[in-house]
């Protein structure tokens, strides 16, 4: 017989005695309900006091290249409006537009895209109309990157400065025609002015940065969505080229391209990336991301260095952080 059912063999008081012997099923007792999942953190609340971003100006073509300014103002570029404001978060006024509340820093600017200062306080440009340019104290402007070898750089995008004064660029076109250099390339102009390349393993490189003890240099790939990153000499010269972070994830949702690209004090890399900005350790892990649709370019500043500063289209926006980022540093 199969198992469960009782022998033909057995009495029918045996039946009955077996049958006492099994008990109903208790009622099982109900459950309580699980606590609904706490909603999820907006993206970017581990490093923003709050996700809510402050427009500091619209009205803008294309803003790029903040940078700020030990004064206490931001610098930044209108690449397709041709000028280069400032504006002093300070005042509390929001938003700025080129005809109310903003300071004009240089009108004509050759399509300024990036901007430094270097240890004198000096404004260094990328120019998408191919030159990287110092500004001195009283508005003179001295070329310092053209051509080399008798070939004109294309669109110099973005640049960072070391502390001795060594420039570091990247020219993010190629071949415009026989008269411009036919390569990407990323390049360093020393003190003394000379002009060198560093890389031409580089596919439109867009954002530098230097890391905290200026021993590393991390460039943005913007078409091939990636950081690289390269050894510092003492010297300055470069070397080691190698990725350091792929920009491939699906979500957020947009195009991953690396763009403006800086460093914390702490050492991690950030950079624009799908969504907004993207955070990463200094071993190449991605650490969270701040939600900042539109993004092209974003700096530390403020009195305490707790404020990020991003340009996103025709915006300038900001968001308090955590902590410093660049605290003591200007």
């Amino acid at each position: 017989m199969g198992r469960g059912y009782p022998s033909p063999m057995l009495t029918h008081a045996a039946i009955i005695a077996l049958s006492l012997m099994v008990q109903p099923a208790e009622k099982p007792t109900a459950q309580p309900k699980p606590e609904s999942a706490a909603p999820a953190a907006a993206p970017g609340t581990e490093f923003l006091e709050s996700p809510e971003l402050t427009t500091l100006a619209t009205g803008l073509k294309f803003a790029e290249g903040p940078q700020w300014r030990s004064d206490g103002k931001l610098v930044f570029c209108d690449m397709q409006g041709d000028t280069i404001y400032a504006i002093n978060p300070a005042d509390d006024k929001k938003a700025r537009t080129p005809a109310d509340g903003l300071e004009i820093v240089r009108k004509g600017s050759e399509r300024a895209i990036g901007t430094a200062f270097d240890a004198k306080g000096l404004m260094v440009n990328c120019h998408f109309s191919g030159q990287v340019t110092r500004t001195d104290a009283e508005g003179k402007v001295t070329v310092l990157a053209k051509e080399i070898d008798g070939k004109q750089l294309n669109m110099p995008n973005d640049l960072t400065v070391r502390s001795d004064g060594t420039i570091y660029f990247g020219d993010f076109g190629k071949g415009r025609d026989e008269k411009h250099i036919a390569t990407f390339g990323l390049y360093r102009i020393d003190p003394m002015g000379k002009v060198t390349l560093e890389s031409k393993d580089v596919t439109a490189p867009n954002g530098v940065a230097l890391s905290p003890d200026e021993k590393r240099l991390y460039v943005g790939l913007y078409s091939k969505a990636q950081l690289m990153v390269f050894d510092v000499a003492s010297d300055g010269s470069l070397s080691g080229g190698k990725i350091f972070a792929e920009l491939n994830d699906k979500e957020p949702k947009g195009r991953s391209a690396p763009d403006g690209v800086r460093t914390d004090m702490a050492g991690n890399v950030w950079t624009t990336g799908a969504g907004g900005i993207w955070v990463y350790d200094a071993a190449g892990k991605r650490l969270g991301t701040i939600a900042a649709p539109g993004a092209s370019n974003f700096c530390f500043g403020g009195a305490d260095f707790k404020t990020l500063f991003i340009t996103a289209g025709d915006k300038v926006m900001s968001a308090k952080l955590k902590t410093p980022a660049l605290a003591g540093k200007k």
